[in-house]
């Protein structure tokens, strides 16, 4: 149920990414990111969704360059492992991507709770993807979940999806100078 188009409408608003982080370079798990956005009819689009099998170090940088090419209206979510090494990482990540809007939160649910929102919108046709060769991988592994070999995209688009309401519902945090 989700239409292809060639470039996304001039009236897209609330962009975000969200992440999904794999251990190790090769062999299991990718890492995976999902760009987003609203249009004002209440749609959501897929502009971008990619999963790559990557070092922690190349990890860092594929965030990095996506937050340099999305710009600062995009709002990135990425996950946090709840032990103390997670902290570590997110604070660690949190110096490199001064600048940018994001957050680390620790994941809440199963895969298939979490996937559950945009299910339903996608079910509803109101989800719409950009063409792009990504397209083929990415619809496969939506249509094979919960059941496919890699499900790192879907977690990746659940993030994004999600994060949606976190980014539009926060209170403004005061600026203390």
């Amino acid at each position: 149920n989700i239409e292809i188009y060639d470039c996304p409408p001039n009236n897209l608003r609330n962009y975000r990414r969200g992440w999904d982080f794999a251990g190790t370079k090769g062999g299991g798990d990718y890492s995976a990111t999902v760009h987003l956005a609203d249009d004002v009819e209440g749609n959501v689009w897929i502009l971008d969704a990619v999963d790559q099998q990557v070092s922690s170090n190349d990890l860092r940088k594929w965030i990095k360059s996506n937050m340099i090419i999305d710009g600062r209206q995009t709002f990135t979510s990425m996950p946090q492992d709840p032990g103390q090494a997670g902290k570590d990482q997110a604070n660690s990540m949190s110096r490199e991507f001064q600048g940018n809007r994001f957050e680390f939160t620790t994941e809440s649910g199963d895969k298939i709770t979490r996937a559950e929102p945009i299910a339903s919108q996608v079910n509803v046709g109101n989800v719409k993807m950009i063409k792009g060769e990504w397209n083929k991988r990415f619809v496969e592994q939506l249509r094979m979940f919960p059941n496919a070999k890699n499900d790192d995209l879907v977690d990746a688009l659940s993030r994004a999806y999600n994060s949606g309401f976190r980014t539009t519902t926060k209170k403004k945090s005061k600026v203390f100078m």
